[in-house]
């Protein structure tokens, strides 16, 4: 476990499509089509698309073994 301040917390300003859901937006000239929300286009009448967030900056533990033993 992680006894870090921000651990879990960090949310990126990057948008693009990654593992976490963002919001639903009224679609905009120029948004790729593959990202429109479908249910809630047809429960709303008017065309709306999925965001997501990108996770761009990860935690990375490195462990290296120099001890005598390892030789």
């Amino acid at each position: 476990m992680s006894n870090h301040l921000f651990a879990g917390e960090y949310h990126t300003a990057f948008k693009g499509k990654g593992m976490s859901f963002s919001e639903v937006r009224d679609y905009a000239f120029g948004d790729d089509i593959k990202n429109i929300d479908w249910n809630v286009t047809a429960r709303l009448n008017s065309p709306f698309v999925k965001v997501f967030e990108e996770e761009r900056e990860l935690t990375v533990v490195l462990m290296v073994d120099i001890s005598a033993s390892l030789f």
